[in-house]
């Protein structure tokens, strides 16, 4: 697992985790699912930005959410679209956590944006890494065809307990799903 460099962002080993004040790991185990490869796949982040409908969604969303000097955490940030989105928002930092591969695709987006700067990439598990700031916003595009399907539901809920300030903001803050019952002829 690695861990942001204090000076530039980049990729360092992390230091030993520790339980931060109001998260109680023996009350709250949560299932851990290895990831999905699929998602260290170059063409499935190219796909999700492509789709321009969800990606403005995000990126409008973002804008509205982060103010100027706020502490982002992006969970799942794969390529790190979202996190350059936050910090063009005007972020002060923005902790982009990502647990494959793809965490090094993430660095690069923000080099190539002039946002290195701000945007920290964390290589590994948000279930098991340290920050050194609780954040204001945190963003997670975790919602795959059916609202939870991506298997984030979990790792997003404990990022929000461990990390999310009181008060602060959570894009996406709902989702519904809606279902119906079909009949099939005879």
């Amino acid at each position: 697992m690695v861990a942001p460099s204090p000076s530039r962002g980049a990729l360092t080993p992390a230091r030993t985790p520790v339980t931060p004040h109001g998260y109680d790991a023996a009350v709250r185990t949560p299932i851990r699912n290895p990831p999905d490869p699929m998602y260290a796949e170059f063409e499935v982040h190219r796909t999700m930005i492509c789709d321009r409908v969800r990606t403005e969604a995000f990126r409008r969303a973002i804008d509205s959410a982060v103010r100027p000097g706020d502490i982002v955490l992006d969970v799942g940030a794969g390529s790190g679209i979202l996190s350059v989105f936050a910090a063009r928002a005007g972020a002060a930092r923005v902790y982009a956590v990502e647990r494959t591969s793809t965490a090094v695709l993430a660095q690069e987006l923000a080099a190539a944006n002039g946002v290195a700067e701000i945007v920290r990439v964390i290589h590994g598990d948000v279930m098991d890494i340290e920050l050194p700031e609780h954040a204001d916003v945190i963003v997670s595009e975790w919602l795959g065809g059916f609202g939870i399907d991506e298997g984030m539901l979990v790792p997003v809920i404990v990022a929000r307990d461990r990390w999310l300030k009181p008060g602060g903001v959570m894009i996406p803050r709902l989702v519904m799903a809606w279902a119906a019952l079909a009949i099939l002829g005879p």
